[in-house]
Parts: structure tokens; C-alpha cells; sequence
């Protein structure tokens, strides 16, 4: 999956997703969890950066 990082001054993250609109989605829901409140209740990003396709991220599974 292709890799973004969402620009948050609180809560950076990178996520692997299969495109911008579900990166930002997974970003509120976690967002969301971990403020104990509903995604539809967070705050936007700063930004989201597209960083590499699928075929550039390597994961070191041993």
C-alpha cells in the first residue's frame, strides 16, 4: 500500500493506505480512539504528503 504522512502539529502520522481520502479517514479514526470521542469530531491535518508507492516501501518482516 502506498505510504502517506499526515502533517498534524499534536499528532503526526504515517499511514499506509490505499489512497489519500482513506490515509486521512484512518488517521481521524485513530485520532478519534485515542481521544475517546467520534472521527466526525476531529480536527483536520495540517496536510497530507504522499510519500512512496507501494512498490518504494520495503518492510522488514523476519
Amino acid at each position: 500500500m502506498p505510504l502517506f504522512y499526515v502533517q498534524d502539529d499534536d499528532r503526526p502520522m504515517y499511514v499506509n493506505s490505499e489512497s489519500f481520502g482513506t490515509a486521512l479517514e484512518s488517521w481521524k479514526k485513530f485520532i478519534a480512539t485515542e481521544n475517546g470521542c467520534s472521527p466526525d469530531g476531529v480536527e483536520l491535518p495540517l496536510g497530507i504528503k504522499f510519500i512512496a508507492p507501494s512498490d518504494e516501501v520495503i518492510w522488514d518482516v523476519e
